[in-house]
């Protein structure tokens, strides 16, 4: 059955955006084994999916943790 009222592209978008958070998280944990600097982290993971240092640190820093 469909429905006007559900907006699937906001849907999308928004899983495009979970996901994308999940991959940053993963790259940070795996670039916390390197000798990287801060700096040095934030510009790579900025540079590979073309977001802010505040998206990134929201990524981070954010606790993503699923209610139970």
């Amino acid at each position: 059955m469909r429905t006007r009222l559900v907006n699937t592209k906001r849907i999308l978008e928004s899983l495009d955006a979970t996901l994308r958070d999940l991959e940053i998280r993963a790259c940070w944990v795996g670039l916390n084994v390197s000798n990287l600097s801060y700096a040095t982290k934030i510009d790579f993971i900025a540079e590979k999916w073309n977001v802010s240092k505040e998206t990134i640190e929201k990524a981070v820093y954010t606790d993503k943790a699923i209610s139970k």
